[in-house]
C-alpha cells in the first residue's frame, strides 16, 4: 500500500491549520470577560496591579494611555484628583517566557533525476565532392529534484505569551471596609513568535473594547489588524492633559 495517503490523512488536518494561520492576515487574540448582572460604572481610577513595572516607567504610562483610550469608548472618564471614582480598575501587562512548540509536517523525500540528453547533426562545410558534411552534437539538460513522496517531521517553534488584564473593582467598598466587589473583568492573550509587548499591546488593548463591562460567555478568538478602527483609535491616545492627570 502506497503510504503517502496515510501520511496525508494523518497530517493533512494539522497542516490545513498551520497553512489557515499563515495565509490570514493579522494577530488573533484570545478574550475571556466577565461581568457582575446589573453592574455599571461611569469613572475609574488606574491602578499598576504589577509590581515589577514602575508606574512612572515609559512603558506602563504609555500602556496606560492605551487603556484610557479604550475605557473613553465605553463612556467611562478618569476621576479628577481628589474625586472618589466609581471603580478602580487594576491594569496588568507582561510577556511570557519562551516556550517551545513541536508541530507536525509533512517533509518531502527528493532525489535528484539527470536531464534528459539531446543529439543534433550540424553541418560543418562539404567534403571534396561538393557534398554537405555534418558533426554529431549531443548536450545534457540540467539534473532536476523531483519530490518522491513525503515523511512525518516536525517543525520546533518558539513563542511568547503577551497578557493583558483589566479587572474593575467598587472603591466604595473600600471606603467602607469591606472587600472590594468585583464589577468586570477583561482577559486578553496572544501567542507569536514576537517577543516586542510595546508593539502588540495596542492590539491587547484594543480587544478590550467591546467586552468591558460585558460578560463573552467562555474565551473568544478575535483577529485584529494594524489597521482596524479600534487599533488606530487606541493608538491614537488620548490628549497629554488627560493621560497625565491621575
Amino acid at each position: 500500500m502506497n503510504r503517502l495517503p496515510i501520511a496525508f490523512r494523518i497530517l493533512l488536518p494539522a497542516a490545513l491549520v498551520l497553512l489557515g494561520g499563515m495565509a490570514g492576515c493579522g494577530t488573533v487574540v484570545t478574550v475571556d470577560a466577565l461581568a457582575k448582572p446589573g453592574a455599571s460604572s461611569v469613572s475609574y481610577k488606574l491602578h499598576n496591579a504589577n509590581p515589577e513595572l514602575e508606574e512612572n516607567s515609559l512603558r506602563y504610562r504609555e500602556g496606560a494611555n492605551y487603556i484610557r483610550t479604550a475605557l473613553s469608548g465605553r463612556g467611562l472618564f478618569e476621576a479628577p484628583p481628589g474625586v472618589t471614582p466609581d471603580v478602580i480598575v487594576s491594569v496588568e501587562f507582561d510577556v511570557s517566557p519562551p516556550k517551545t512548540h513541536r508541530e507536525p509536517v509533512l517533509e518531502p523525500i527528493t532525489k535528484v533525476v539527470p536531464g534528459p540528453r539531446h543529439s543534433t547533426s550540424v553541418p560543418t562545410g562539404t567534403d571534396t565532392n561538393g557534398n554537405p558534411t555534418y558533426e554529431v552534437v549531443t548536450w545534457q539538460e540540467s539534473d532536476k529534484e523531483v519530490i518522491t513522496g513525503y515523511r512525518e517531521g516536525f517543525i520546533t517553534t518558539t513563542v511568547y505569551e503577551k497578557h493583558l488584564q483589566l479587572v474593575a473593582r467598587e472603591s466604595s467598598s473600600v471606603a467602607h471596609g469591606r472587600a472590594p466587589a468585583e464589577i468586570w473583568m477583561v482577559d486578553v492573550t496572544s501567542e507569536g513568535k514576537s517577543h516586542d509587548l510595546r508593539k502588540q499591546l495596542p492590539l491587547l488593548v484594543a480587544a478590550t473594547i467591546d467586552f468591558i463591562g460585558e460578560d463573552s460567555k467562555g474565551q473568544k478568538k478575535i483577529r485584529l489588524n494594524d489597521t482596524d478602527a479600534d487599533v488606530l483609535f487606541v493608538k491614537k491616545g488620548m490628549p497629554p492633559t488627560a493621560a497625565l492627570s491621575n
